[in-house]
Formats: C-alpha cells, structure tokens, sequence
C-alpha cells in the first residue's frame, strides 16, 4: 500500500507542480521519488523521496481505524466516511508535498527543513484536524439527541 501511495502522490505532485510552473520529473521505475528543479542553486535537480511518513499511510490508518469502529454509525455510513476520509487525506497530503516542492524550487535547499519540518507539517496537520473534525465531530454534534424515554426521570 506504501509504494502506492508514495507512487500516486509523488504523480499527483508532479502534474500540480508543472501547472504551476515549478518543472518536476518522475522516475518511472523508482515509485516515489520526485525529481524538483531547483532555480536558486547552480547544482540544479533535487531528488525528493516519499516515504512511509511522506505518503499519509499513517494518518490514513488512524482515520480508517477511528471509523472503522465508530459506534452507532452503520456499516455503510463508515464506509462512506472511510472512502471520504482518505480521499480528502491524501489531498491535503498531496498539498503538504506542492508546498515542499514549491519552496524548494523558489528558495533552494536551505528551504527544505523550514518547509518539511515546519510549514508543511503544519499544514497538513491542521487540513487532518479539519477533515477528522468533519468526518467525526461535527457529524456527532450535528446529531440529534435521542428523545428522553417516557417516564424516565431526570436528576
């Protein structure tokens, strides 16, 4: 699943990248690695690997594992909310990556720390915090309470 989803991001981020105007190369048999050209730096190309902590596997994980066993939902509302979930992860993943790419393209490799550990961290963190609070939260607060059963009494 891991080379998948390394695969899959680093394709997305390349096509994104490129429309954006920030050149990018994939290697077609090493799944995952993302070429970035570097304008600032008289070296030029930057190879970029997306790894088991680059490729979302993990928040992916902890959202299907929250879902999967969220009570009082059906069968098919958690699927639903599972398929949802790791789509709009992935995305914000894929964005992490733009920002990351685009940062070292414009600013070279002494931007890498910044945008990786910092910017791009917190950036995908908050999009996950958005989408569990989406996906769990808000649909729990946006049920309605169960009427009080007649001839309980409260207190």
């Amino acid at each position: 699943m891991e080379p998948f989803l390394a695969h899959s991001a680093a394709q997305a981020v390349h096509m994104a990248a490129n429309a954006v105007g920030v050149p990018t190369r994939i290697f077609a048999n090493a799944p995952g690695i993302l070429l970035v050209l570097v304008v600032v730096q008289p070296v030029g190309w930057t190879v970029l690997q997306i790894g088991v902590e680059s490729s979302g596997l993990l928040e992916m994980g902890v959202l299907v594992s929250l879902l999967s066993f969220y009570p009082g939902w059906s069968l098919r509302r958690r699927l639903a909310s599972i398929l949802v979930g790791l789509a709009a992860t992935w995305t914000a993943n894929v964005v992490r990556l733009l920002i990351i790419v685009i940062a070292l393209h414009m600013y070279g490799k002494q931007a890498l720390t910044l945008s990786h550990t910092f910017i791009g961290k917190i950036v995908f963190f908050v999009l996950t915090v958005g989408i569990y609070w989406h996906l769990i939260t808000r649909a729990t607060v946006d049920r309605p309470l169960a009427p009080a059963k007649a001839g309980s009494s409260s207190g």
